[in-house]
C-alpha cells in the first residue's frame, strides 16, 4: 500500500538519501519511473550516487541528459521514486 509521507521527507529518509554513507548502499538502486509520450511508464534505475537529498524538501537526480528518461522528465516534469 502506498503512503504519503506529506511535503517534506522524514529525518530517516533524507539521512539515507544524504549520501552521508554511500559505502553502506553502493550496491543498492532505486527504480524511478517517468512517463513517456503514450503515457506509459518507463522505469531506470538510480544507484545512491545518482539521488541526493539536499534537504527535506528537495531530492536532486543525476540522470544522463540525453536519455529517454531525462526527455520525459523535460517534457512532462513527473516521475516517481520508489524507495523500499
Amino acid at each position: 500500500m502506498t503512503k504519503s509521507l506529506g511535503p517534506s521527507l522524514p529525518p530517516d529518509l533524507q539521512a539515507a538519501l544524504s549520501q552521508s554513507d554511500l559505502a553502506s548502499r553502493v550496491d543498492r538502486a532505486l527504480p524511478l519511473v517517468t512517463l513517456d509520450a503514450g503515457t506509459r511508464p518507463h522505469p531506470m534505475l538510480c544507484s545512491y550516487l545518482e539521488v541526493l537529498a539536499a534537504d527535506a524538501a528537495t531530492i536532486r537526480l543525476a540522470i544522463g541528459g540525453t536519455g529517454g528518461s531525462a526527455q520525459n522528465l523535460e517534457q512532462r516534469e513527473v516521475a516517481t521514486l520508489i524507495i523500499v
